[in-house]
């Protein structure tokens, strides 16, 4: 609920507001309470004395709807999935300091994580995951206001500790989709969200920006247990699979500018994986 002992949020009767349908969220779980708190957080939000109380509303709402989505199951809850990290990108726009400062922010993130397969492929719960995702780890290169990015890079170090933890499942979880007939409409975020995190862990998302040391070998690793996974299909070769590694470190290694190259190459295994194209597509990046 919102913080009665923060200041209280404008116009004075939105707290009050605000917390009869939380309260209502807490029994319904129904999605149109996010969008409640989403508009209020992209009205409010850039009042800085609204920071805190939005903050412990965030914390609220990600504990009891992860609570709520794990008991019955986040296949069973694409709706309230689609409607959380809706409202977790309004908080990344409009309230970022609430977001990446929250205590609460380990358990987004691994939830938009788990989302991203659990969701089964539904497409607004997994591309609302993935948005969230692709927003938070590029947000070097994607369109954010200068006092939005500037607040996010001020906490790159927790954002960044969770991509290092989380990686190694948000690149598997990807993969499995892509190579498992994914959705047509989801190939692009999908790819989207692979080049947020293999360019950002390579440091190559923004103008002057370095790889940590260590780094580059990471996110190879990352690549290297999803090409090697059971969820890739026994028809992709050795040659297909050091293929795409090889030319999905170079690309993004390239920045925002080969964005567009890096999403052909994903759209083309994806393409592969469903045996529409022969590996030669591939290898056509070396």
């Amino acid at each position: 609920v919102v913080s009665s002992s923060g200041p209280p949020l404008s116009p004075p009767r939105l707290t009050s507001l605000i917390n009869t349908v939380v309260g209502s969220y807490a029994t319904s779980f129904t999605p149109a309470a996010l969008d409640f708190v989403a508009v209020a957080v992209e009205k409010f939000g850039t009042e800085g004395e609204a920071e805190g109380s939005f903050g412990g509303l965030l914390s609220h709402l990600a504990q009891i709807t992860a609570s709520h989505v794990q008991a019955k199951g986040v296949s069973e809850c694409t709706e309230l999935v689609a409607g959380f990290f809706g409202m977790a990108q309004r908080y990344l726009l409009f309230c970022p300091r609430a977001l990446v400062t929250n205590d609460q922010f380990p358990l987004i993130y691994s939830f938009a994580v788990a989302c991203l397969t659990q969701c089964r492929g539904e497409r607004d719960s997994t591309r609302s995951s993935l948005t969230f995702l692709t927003q938070i780890i590029g947000r070097r290169s994607v369109r954010l206001s200068p006092e939005t990015a500037k607040t996010v890079e001020e906490h790159r170090t927790v954002i960044d500790a969770q991509t290092a933890q989380h990686g190694n499942d948000l690149v598997m979880g990807a993969f499995e989709s892509l190579a498992g007939g994914t959705s047509q409409m989801l190939v692009a975020p999908f790819s989207d969200c692979l080049h947020a995190v293999v360019s950002h862990v390579l440091g190559a998302d923004a103008d002057g920006a370095e790889a940590a040391t260590g780094a580059p070998a990471l996110v190879e690793s990352w690549i290297v247990a999803a090409l090697n996974s059971a969820h890739i299909p026994q028809h992709v070769t050795d040659s297909d699979k050091a293929a795409v590694l090889s030319a999905m470190l170079r690309i993004a290694g390239g920045g925002p500018k080969e964005k567009g190259k890096f999403k052909k190459l994903l759209a083309d295994f994806e393409s592969v994986c469903r045996k529409e194209l022969g590996g030669d597509a591939l290898a056509g990046y070396s």
